[in-house]
Formats: structure tokens, C-alpha cells, sequence
């Protein structure tokens, strides 16, 4: 993998994942922009550019933070993209 496909800097997090599982590192990234966290509001955005990791997984869990479009503190729904 030649790096990020976008302009965003990979967090701690991402680049020791990435660089264990280097075989794999397309796909974690690939996998991660799949799922989607959107606020209440309808901001949405990808796990890996809020700087997460999801690969592999299932379900639909939820997490509390601040959304950086409202600035609301809510649940975020966590998604993966049709």
C-alpha cells in the first residue's frame, strides 16, 4: 500500500495496524471507509477518517462524542455504507 487514497494523515492507531497487518492494509482501509458514523443531525462521516479502524466487523453499534458539524453531544450511529 502506497499510503492513504485521500489527503488525511493516518492516526497512531491506523499506521500500527496498517504496517502489523500489511498484507491486509488495503482492505482494513478499504473496509473501515465503508462504515459510516452519522450524528442526529445527519452529519455524517467514514471510520477511518474520524481516524478509526473497523474491519471485519458486524453489527451496528452506537458511540457518544461530539459531532463536528452540530457540536452536539450525541449518539453516533455506526453504519456500513449500502
Amino acid at each position: 500500500m502506497s499510503g492513504p487514497s485521500t489527503n488525511h494523515e493516518m492516526t497512531r492507531a491506523q499506521r500500527m495496524i496498517t504496517r502489523l497487518l500489511f498484507p491486509f492494509a488495503e482492505s482494513i482501509e478499504r473496509h473501515s471507509r465503508s462504515w459510516q458514523v452519522t450524528c442526529s443531525c445527519g452529519y455524517s462521516k467514514s471510520v477511518w477518517e474520524r481516524g478509526g479502524v473497523r474491519w471485519l466487523a458486524a453489527g451496528k453499534p452506537r458511540t457518544w462524542g461530539k459531532c463536528s458539524a452540530c457540536s452536539e453531544r450525541t449518539w453516533h450511529r455506526i453504519h456500513q455504507d449500502d
